[in-house]
């Protein structure tokens, strides 16, 4: 069987959606934009790589037991019912938080700001010692409910723990079917 370009061209797409949400850390609407793009594309890889490699006739028995994860695993799932969602459904995938900054009071006393001043390239000086916060524009994936079934945001990944958020989901679900198109393509493009 010949190698398919096709597969490959969703995986970059994937990949490229990912770079962009690292990349928004200013920008809320450009990340739950990238995300969305993200859930298109990584299903994407799935469908192309069926249609191209279902020609083989060993190709049903050695991909079950990726249709199996794809059912069970919590962040396969979830990806594919986000993106079902998404394309489907007028409900939200993911709720955003715009970036901000935040103050506390270092030694964790009550925070009572009597001045501030700021010097002459604007760096602020408070009259207490405080500690700064900056946030990122963040984007938060939403429990998805399909046919009376939730499927809530992962917290693992074929059996590992998962840190929450879209950066995480995105970067174990690309790695997920790089693997797979990389043993698809072992198993039969180079045995021919």
């Amino acid at each position: 069987m010949q190698h398919s370009e096709a597969p490959w061209i969703e995986l970059r797409k994937a990949e490229a959606a990912l770079n962009r949400m690292q990349g928004a850390t200013h920008d809320e609407a450009g990340r739950l934009a990238a995300w969305v793009d993200f859930l298109h594309a990584i299903e994407r890889v799935w469908n192309k790589a069926c249609a191209h490699f279902k020609r083989s006739p060993k190709w049903s028995n050695w991909h079950h037991q990726y249709d199996q994860a794809r059912r069970s695993d919590e962040l396969l799932a979830y990806l594919i019912k986000a993106r079902g969602r998404e394309e489907h459904d007028v409900s939200p995938v993911a709720w955003t938080m715009p970036p901000y900054s935040s103050a506390d009071r270092a030694d964790g006393g009550l925070f009572t700001l009597e001045s501030v001043r700021f010097s002459e390239v604007g760096i602020p000086t408070f009259n207490v010692p405080v500690n700064i916060n900056h946030q990122v524009a963040e984007v938060m994936p939403v429990p998805i409910d399909v046919r009376g079934r939730r499927y809530p945001p992962p917290t693992s990944h074929l059996g590992r723990r998962l840190p929450p958020g879209d950066l995480a989901i995105a970067d174990a679900g690309l790695a997920y079917y790089r693997a797979f198109l990389l043993a698809a393509e072992e198993k039969f493009v180079a045995a021919g």
